[in-house]
């Protein structure tokens, strides 16, 4: 166990910071949809769209702003946070996958 940690859990505090990155992102995806756009697949902090969004929605240097990590030509979503995506480059995007010695 970490030294800093003394066993007390803060429920309500991840509870509340869920919920608020739940607004944020849905947000995003109203506007999204505003912009004829097909939602893919979110989760609490990410977002997979058929297109782009504007460019003042991402920056990865900004805080609270969008970074776009992949451009992809194929995705497979099978349920929350187990997916598969061939980025345009030809790069393998799979978070799922573990390798054991």
């Amino acid at each position: 166990m970490a030294a800093w940690y003394n066993g007390n859990t803060y429920v309500a505090i991840a509870a509340a910071v869920t919920a608020y990155s739940r607004m944020i992102i849905n947000q995003y995806k109203l506007d999204a949809l505003a912009l004829g756009l097909n939602i893919n697949y979110s989760d609490t902090d990410s977002l997979v769209l058929s297109g782009p969004l504007p460019p003042e929605y991402c920056d990865s240097a900004t805080l609270g702003k969008l970074k776009l990590e992949y451009q992809f030509t194929e995705g497979i979503f099978v349920m929350p946070k187990v997916y598969y995506l061939l980025t345009e480059d030809g790069k393998e995007v799979n978070p799922n996958v573990r390798v054991f010695w």
